[in-house]
């Protein structure tokens, strides 16, 4: 959690400030951005997995490169990558789930509720 955002936060801050600079053209915009800040959030959450994909596509650094992967090359990799954030995606639901906070409802402020 705070390990992944602290390695990711020049890109994320740089993300922040790009959207806030150009509004709604944000997304054209910072493009480049979302794709780099998305790339780290998975290098940080699986390593092993983006490691191994980038060494099948033969590039040390994928996210200045076309997001596009030929087809069925390093499929295997792809597949590696894909349950690993789904395990992480899975994980962090549990977690959110199991949280005590997440049960608790905020008291209803200006409501009588003895009607």
């Amino acid at each position: 959690g705070i390990q992944v955002m602290h390695s990711c936060d020049k890109i994320l801050r740089s993300l922040q400030d790009c959207t806030k600079k150009t509004g709604q053209g944000s997304e054209l915009f910072c493009q480049h951005l979302h794709q780099q800040a998305g790339w780290c959030l998975f290098k940080a959450l699986c390593p092993a997995e983006v490691e191994g994909l980038e060494d099948c596509l033969g590039i040390t650094n994928i996210r200045t490169h076309s997001s596009h992967i030929p087809a069925n090359k390093c499929r295997l990799q792809q597949e590696l990558l894909s349950a690993c954030i789904e395990g992480q995606q899975a994980a962090s639901e549990a977690r959110t789930a199991a949280c005590p906070s997440k049960n608790r409802q905020a008291p209803k402020q200006g409501a009588d509720s003895s009607q």
